[in-house]
């Protein structure tokens, strides 16, 4: 998970530099969109988030508004399929 994380911040560094992510976001933050979501999904929400938003913070919340609604979304996809089945 540590080489997935590292992955993603090199993205936002692309935008940002002189920037590393906090110890504080790294785990709780990343580490959960990843275990949410595939590195592709959550690579594409910090390309999005970075190329969309003018300072780190913007797109630090950003980030995490895209991938929070991606699981919200993977998980009414789930919720739909299971009542379809029964």
């Amino acid at each position: 998970m540590k080489k997935e994380i590292k992955q993603i911040e090199k993205i936002f560094q692309k935008t940002y530099p002189n920037l590393k992510f906090s110890e504080r976001f790294k785990r709780y933050a990343v580490h959960r969109f990843l275990k949410e979501l595939p590195i592709e999904l959550v690579s594409f929400a910090m390309r999005e988030a970075c190329e969309k938003m003018k300072t780190p913070e913007e797109a630090s919340k950003y980030f995490c508004g895209i991938c929070w609604n991606m699981i919200k979304s993977e998980n009414q996809n789930i919720e739909i399929k299971q009542k379809d089945t029964k």
